[in-house]
């Protein structure tokens, strides 16, 4: 029994056969591809975009570590400022280099309607430790009136 070929198998294998050559081609002389003509992809021009698109997520990772170390950070600052072992001009003076690198710190002072830089870290610092009072009125309360007290000096 003789099998004959059906013109969609010998046309896909024909295709498929080419492609393969042609990347083959490319891999060994990606100029004479390109001279050629049959670099229809433009496969060095993709092969730069992916290096260049791995070079910014590695980038945006770092960064993105970076801000959760910061955060990690100044949790830590606002938890022991909240539970009373950290002064607010001690818990400024940790925090403050952090947030200065942050291009959003100039906004702050307007946020927070502080007079100055370290006053607004004050006050952004008096909220973070609300935060992590706890929950009871109570407690975020004493909070606030002690960090307030301390704020008053800070002037």
């Amino acid at each position: 029994m003789t099998i004959v070929p059906r013109a969609g198998v010998v046309v896909a294998a024909t295709v498929g056969g080419l492609a393969l050559a042609v990347a083959v081609a490319n891999a060994a002389d990606p100029k004479w591809t390109q001279d050629v003509g049959l670099d229809v992809w433009h496969l060095p021009a993709l092969e730069a975009e992916v290096r260049d698109a791995e070079r910014d997520r590695d980038r945006l990772q770092q960064q993105f570590d970076e801000l959760c170390l910061e955060v990690e950070v100044i949790d830590g600052v606002a938890a022991r400022l909240a539970a009373g072992g950290l002064s607010l001009e001690a818990a400024c003076e940790q925090v403050e280099p952090i947030l200065r690198e942050r291009l959003a710190f100039d906004d702050a002072r307007r946020y927070y309607e502080a007079p100055t830089p370290r006053l607004s870290v004050a006050r952004y610092m008096i909220g973070q430790a609300q935060r992590h009072a706890g929950a009871g009125p109570c407690r975020k309360a004493a909070v606030a009136e002690r960090l307030e007290a301390e704020y008053a000096t800070m002037q």
